[in-house]
């Protein structure tokens, strides 16, 4: 089985966060140097991430921070982060 332990799953997170702060940038950039503007929209990416997960997840796996992810808890979380940045970007997603 896929290791989905907290520390597995940080590059998981910086991946998905790296992949709708992309899109944003993609439909609406930030002036260069704008560290303030940049942060606001970190944090704000984060809770949007987080609120998708949680829709995502089964409870009992949000209550049980040692329980492994199954396999298709995962491809669900990676489906929804790559149509969520494709809606972001305006790009239409077959179906």
């Amino acid at each position: 089985m896929e290791d989905t332990s907290p520390g597995s799953l940080q590059s998981y997170y910086d991946w998905q966060m790296s992949t709708l702060m992309l899109a944003y940038d993609l439909a609406d950039p930030l002036p260069n140097g704008d560290d303030e503007a940049v942060e606001a929209r970190r944090d704000e990416v984060a809770r949007e991430l987080a609120a998708m997960v949680q829709q995502i997840v089964p409870r009992e796996f949000l209550d049980d921070p040692d329980r492994d992810f199954p396999p298709d808890v995962m491809m669900g979380i990676t489906r929804a982060t790559l149509e969520r940045a494709a809606t972001i970007a305006g790009i239409r997603v077959a179906r």
